[in-house]
Formats: structure tokens, sequence, C-alpha cells
């Protein structure tokens, strides 16, 4: 038997089918970053394994997510708004409650565990990719975004004003618009077993 779909109703959707169900492989692909409680999903992926089972999920680290003021010339700026630029960016990825970047390769492996998994292992890898960067990129990150997705001005918008946000959307036109960049992301390979 094969199930799809988002890994957050699986509970569900056994629950609909047969809750005897148990699964020889559960496969995802960025299936945990942006939800906010993993250890009851875990757990559950745990419940509906078979006892010679596997979990196979490869998932982005956000919090390693390529740094955009990396990508700029800060040396426009003065340093002040050039720390502080970057501070804010920084500050991103090390929110606490923003379910994307509260975790690490560690904290995955602690709930795999938990929930009862014998055997986690991980693997890390970052991919350098070449990424060109289009007026429609910087507009995303550029506009002011919505109260459910917030955008990169918005973050950027605790610690800056209004002219410096401009200042700093001048310097990635400036540097980044039209251009191809070297681009880093970091996977997470997880398997784990009963």
């Amino acid at each position: 038997q094969v199930l799809e779909g988002p890994i957050d109703e699986l509970d569900a959707k056994i629950a609909e089918q047969n809750p005897d169900t148990r699964f020889e492989a559960i496969l995802g692909r960025n299936a945990l970053g942006t939800l906010t409680d993993k250890e009851q999903i875990i757990t559950t992926l745990h419940q509906h394994l078979a006892p010679q089972g596997r979990v196979s999920l490869v998932e982005t680290l956000s919090r390693k997510s390529q740094r955009l003021y990396q990508l700029v010339d800060l040396d426009r700026f003065d340093p002040d708004l050039s720390q502080r630029l970057a501070a804010a960016e920084e500050a991103i990825y090390s929110d606490t409650e923003h379910p994307q970047v509260n975790w690490d390769t560690a904290d995955l492996e602690a709930i795999f565990s938990i929930a009862g998994f014998s055997r986690v292992q991980t693997r890390i890898e970052e991919i350098r990719t070449q990424r060109h960067i289009d007026s429609r990129q910087l507009n995303h990150w550029f506009s002011r975004g919505g109260e459910q997705r917030h955008t990169y001005a918005h973050y950027l918008a605790q610690d800056l004003d209004e002219d410096e946000l401009d200042q700093v959307r001048k310097l990635f036109e400036l540097n980044l618009a039209g251009r191809v960049v070297d681009w880093t992301k970091t996977h997470i390979f997880l398997l784990a077993e009963p």
C-alpha cells in the first residue's frame, strides 16, 4: 500500500483506511521542516512502521541557509549599518520560535531517539550551486510580505529604518540584479529504524 500526502496528516489518513497499517518504508523530502510538532509526527511515524521498516528523509537545514548579506559588498555601507544588516539576517536563522529554523541535526536525531527509534543515522551535505538572481527574486525579498509569510524585508525592518532598508535594497539591486551567484544549501539525509 502506498499513502501519499503531508506527513502531519498521516495519522488521520491511516485511521480512515486501516488503523493497523504498518509501513516497510516511509520516505519524505522536506516533510518536517516547517511543522511545529515534530515530536508528535515522528512518534506517529514510529507507531506505523513495521518492525523491519525504515524512515528515510531529506530535509533542508534552513538554519544553515545562504546568507544574502554575504552576496553583496557591505563595504559600501558604514560599518554600523553593515553590522546591523548582518545581525538582522542572522536573527532570522536563530529564531527559537520559528519551526523552520529552530532545529538542527542533533535536535532531529534526539527527537527520533525519544520517539523510540533505536538506530538513527544522519549525514549532512552542503550543496553549492549557481543561482540567477532576477528582479522578480529581488522584489520578493524586499516586498513587505503578509502576516503568514514574512519576507526578508519584513525581518530586516525590525532592526533597520526605512531609509536604511532602501539603501540595502539598492545595494542588492546593484550587486545582484541579473547576475549568477554561488549559492549554498545544506541538507540532512536521515535514516531511522525501530
